[in-house]
């Protein structure tokens, strides 16, 4: 979940991607018009916080519960999401937000 905050905050749309599990609902199979959507978005919006309020997972699958705090032209909110994350060889994909 860290490592996706901080690509959105720093506009890296490939990473994103790459840590978006295919058979999610999130995922694109256009990238292109994908990277481009990601990269609109951080670029309008700054990411001023990261709170992580718990983790729990088993061995292939795990859950965040965050609230983030992100900066637009309508001000400050704050999203939280308990989302699902799915084990892809070593490393963890965002599957989706459970709420």
């Amino acid at each position: 979940m860290r490592s996706r905050y901080s690509a959105y905050a720093l506009g890296d749309a490939r990473h994103l991607i790459r840590t978006t599990d295919p058979e999610g609902p999130h995922y694109r199979a256009d990238r292109g018009s994908w990277r481009a959507d990601l990269e609109a978005y951080s670029a309008a919006a700054q990411f001023v916080g990261l709170e992580i309020v718990s983790t729990r997972s088993d061995a292939d699958i795990g859950f965040v519960h965050f609230r983030a705090s992100i900066r637009t032209g309508a001000g400050v909110h704050v999203q939280e999401e308990h989302s699902r994350f799915r084990r892809k060889g070593r490393s963890w994909v965002y599957t989706d937000a459970m709420d």
